[in-house]
């Protein structure tokens, strides 16, 4: 039954154009192309697109050979005990989750995925195209999609121009809008360790060795110089970063709160609290209508995670690591059949990325009311 005691957030964000000063510095990747338009598609050739429709209809035969033969398995799998396909498919994803997060193989692959999905080496060929900055007290936040539904995100504070990257998986890509926008990173923050989040650390600390990068292990996140842990704080210029640990998807999974609604009280002497974040990096413990996977945690790990971020105002933007809001919330709406905010949600979404618009933010008083997750 669905339940909420929160009021109607707001949605009215004041979008400004995105200001471009200058670091000074300037970081060249091979095949970045400054030339395009950011977000945009370069025009494929005659040849790429006539392969590009013959592997798409090869790929529907052999789905509908997949189908055939499913259809065909499926009477005899349903008569193998539940338990036995479970002891299965928990030895199978182990040992596929094992190679994936081994550093040899696992940064082989990411870097195969990075090359598939950003071919020419910039900001295209992207999952998202139309994104508009987001203007907040004393930073601004660029969302940068990359990979097949990941976001990384680029934070500037206005006072000093100082720049951290979210999450940089697509070296690549974050310095072609780097190079753009006329900044360069100072900091990383990295949420966890898995490639597809952490998988361009290295690469940018190679280009800027001074780089500092901000993660929960240095062990496990590659490349991490600065050490983070909850009530962790650093400053970004004159923007205040917390820390909050988050374990369940990974040990090491951090979240990110930045910002401060009240800048005028602000000093760097003077904290200010968690509910007066303007915004909030979730990587993957919370999505907009979910949460991440348990693959190190369990129910009650990723409980106490989500009450950490209790004291969050409704108004607090929701920053997560990929674009999965339009499945997630048609689930939701499906368990919350009697939620008329979840319904309106997942059409909203769905026709959001029927155009290519992002999801990202959202806001934790929407996921208070949509994200079944958050009312336990």
């Amino acid at each position: 039954m669905y339940t909420s005691n929160t009021t109607t957030p707001n949605f009215n964000y004041d979008q400004v154009q995105f200001p471009r000063p200058s670091s000074g510095k300037e970081v060249i990747l091979e095949n970045s192309y400054p030339h395009l338009i950011m977000f945009g598609a370069t025009s494929p050739g005659k040849i790429k697109v006539f392969f590009k429709i013959f592997f798409g209809f090869l790929t529907s035969i052999l789905q509908v050979i997949g189908t055939g033969l499913l259809l065909i398995v499926f009477p005899i799998l349903a008569l193998i005990p539940i338990t036995i396909k479970q002891i299965v498919f928990k030895f199978f994803f182990r040992i596929g989750y094992r190679l994936y997060t081994n550093k040899a193989i696992g940064s082989r692959v990411h870097r195969l995925m990075v090359s598939s999905s950003h071919p020419s080496g910039g900001c295209v060929n992207t999952h998202t195209s139309i994104l508009t900055p987001i203007n907040y007290s004393t930073f601004v936040v660029w969302p940068v999609p990359v990979l097949s539904d990941n976001y990384s995100y680029i934070i500037y504070d206005k006072d000093t121009n100082e720049t951290a990257v979210v999450d940089p998986c697509a070296p690549e890509v974050v310095i072609d809008v780097c190079n753009r926008l006329g900044v360069l990173p100072k900091y990383i923050f990295c949420t966890h360790s898995h490639f597809d989040h952490a998988g361009g650390n290295t690469v940018l600390q190679s280009l800027i060795p001074e780089l500092k990068i901000i993660g929960g292990n240095m062990k496990t996140v590659p490349g991490v110089n600065l050490l983070a842990d909850d009530d962790t704080v650093f400053w970004l210029g004159n923007t205040p970063i917390r820390t909050i640990t988050t374990p369940c998807h990974t040990p090491d999974h951090i979240i990110f709160a930045v910002g401060n609604s009240k800048p005028n009280l602000q000093t760097h002497d003077q904290i200010p609290e968690l509910s007066q974040s303007e915004a909030v990096f979730t990587g993957d413990t919370l999505f907009v209508g979910g949460v991440g996977a348990f693959f190190h945690g369990r129910p009650e790990d990723m409980y106490n995670s989500l009450q950490k971020l209790g004291s969050l105002s409704d108004n607090c933007a929701v920053y997560c690591g990929h674009e999965y809001a339009e499945r997630l919330l048609w689930f939701c709406a499906w368990i919350e059949h009697d939620n008329p905010h979840t319904l309106k949600r997942a059409c909203w979404a769905n026709i959001c990325r029927s155009m290519n618009i992002p999801t990202v933010p959202s806001t934790m008083g929407w996921e208070r009311r949509t994200n079944p997750w958050l009312r336990w």
